[in-house]
């Protein structure tokens, strides 16, 4: 809790003197815990992700924009709140527009738990095609339950 305190702090004073933040750098020093899906590191994300969101984000950006959104997308597993998973869905379709790779394009399926298949199949068609280019294999056994679950 002192760490988070420090870290707002620090951010409130920066925003004083810089509107910018090199998520690289910031992660060096300040490494949040994205990957894990236990209710105090997902919540302590989302608070620091969601400080650092008013600031232009100059290097990692693409970083940035997955994090962002995964940390909803553990929020809306936590929790179930479809607010949740629309924010993640959001800032994954910010990291699509501007990076164009195959992950975001992956999270993008996301939309057949709206109820959206036509979206969620249109992203999984782009993300075999960007996989391809990109050389990384396809894991068809995911590609076919997003299928499955829209085609039914």
């Amino acid at each position: 809790m002192f760490r988070l305190g420090l870290f707002c702090l620090l951010i409130f004073v920066a925003s004083n003197v810089i509107s910018q933040v090199d998520y690289n750098e910031f992660k060096k020093k300040f490494p949040l815990t994205c990957t894990k899906f236990d209710d105090e590191s997902v919540l302590e994300s989302q608070r620091v992700l969601d400080s650092l969101n008013q600031y232009e984000i100059t290097g990692g950006r693409e970083l940035f924009l997955n994090n962002y959104a995964t940390t909803y997308y553990f929020r809306y597993g936590k929790w179930g709140s479809i607010e949740d998973l629309k924010m993640a869905i959001e800032y994954y379709e910010k990291g699509y527009k501007e990076f164009n790779t195959s992950g975001f394009a992956w999270s993008l399926t996301l939309y057949e738990k709206l109820g959206e298949c036509e979206k969620a199949l249109k992203y999984l068609d782009i993300y075999l095609e960007l996989r391809k280019k990109e050389g990384i294999e396809i894991d068809y056994e995911q590609v076919y339950y997003v299928q499955r679950n829209c085609c039914n």
